[in-house]
């Protein structure tokens, strides 16, 4: 009568007595835990090494760079799309955490104005302070400090917040001090005394500055900047810019849009009523009859009559 050998069990303390392929070992970590057989180099191994490898300052500091460039490419293409009137920007060709700008001012004390301004963005974007933005020297304006010439952002932005602030932000309130002139957090005291005193005298000042800072727009020392992104201006030559000119005058697009403005509807006082759908003088939609720039109408398909039984 044969006997029936029953494996005996092995406890965890127990030392097992099988050796070779079918052997396990541990030493405290989840990729120890692997059968003899599985090699180092498979996906199971490979991934249990990096649970066990702590993660390097210079694998921090790499992830880091390129989430913070992709962060600052969005915020520039955001930029893009708010076309604030007047602002043109470029990042630098050195480095994307500085930007340069220029602002054309149309309207208000400063009208007329050219001025430029240097944005600063702190390596930590965006888990930063907010950025810092210099404008040009020779501004004089309450927000403004006349030593730094650097902006007052941070009473406007006393906290940045990843998700609720954007850089746009900044250049839209940066192009707004010079319509609405606030002496809340004045840099430049006496800019803001004068404001607040004598309107008159700040006013004169102020378009003393446009004239001055557009003039310098052309000055020879932003020409020895080595940036190839920074925004340069060269006086109008005939021989240079005539014919960059002469295609923008003549360009098909242009001359198309002006031969419909100029047949379109006029108002009374000879201006175009535009691009709209409503009848001056109505608040009927779509009472306004149809122009070359207007809507146009949508092609009616007619079904062919049924016949009766």
């Amino acid at each position: 009568m044969s006997q029936k050998h029953v494996p005996a069990r092995a406890s965890a303390s127990s030392a097992p007595d099988q050796t070779g392929a079918d052997a396990f070992q541990r030493h405290g970590s989840i990729r120890k835990v692997l059968h003899s057989l599985v090699g180092n180099d498979s996906l199971l191994g490979k991934s249990a090494k990096m649970l066990d490898r702590p993660k390097t300052k210079f694998e921090d500091e790499t992830y880091s760079e390129y989430f913070r460039e992709y962060s600052i490419i969005f915020e520039y293409n955001t930029l893009c799309d708010r076309l604030i009137p007047g602002l043109y920007v470029i990042p630098s060709a050195n480095s994307c955490l500085t930007w340069y700008g220029v602002m054309f001012i149309r309207s208000g004390p400063y009208s007329g104005g050219v001025f430029r301004l240097t944005m600063e963005i702190p390596e930590d974007f965006p888990n930063s302070l907010p950025p810092k933005v210099f404008m040009d020297p020779g501004l004089y304006h309450p927000a403004v400090h006349p030593s730094t010439h650097e902006l007052n952002v941070h009473d406007v932005f006393p906290r940045w917040s990843r998700t609720a602030n954007r850089l746009w932000q900044v250049l839209e309130y940066t192009h707004s001090i010079f319509q609405q002139i606030s002496i809340k957090f004045p840099l430049n005291k006496d800019a803001a005394e004068l404001y607040e005193t004598n309107k008159d005298e700040f006013n004169k000042k102020a378009s003393e500055c446009a004239d001055k800072c557009a003039a310098d727009t052309l000055s020879s020392v932003y020409h020895d900047i080595s940036d190839a992104h920074f925004i340069r201006f060269s006086p109008f030559e005939e021989s240079v810019h005539s014919s960059a000119l002469a295609a923008l005058l003549t360009s098909t697009r242009n001359t198309s849009m002006k031969e419909q403005a100029a047949a379109a509807p006029q108002r009374g006082d000879g201006r175009p009523l535009g691009l709209s759908w409503v009848q001056m003088g109505s608040i009927k939609p779509c009472s306004r009859p149809e122009t070359s720039l207007g809507p146009q109408p949508r092609p009616v398909k007619h079904k062919p009559p049924s016949s009766s039984s």
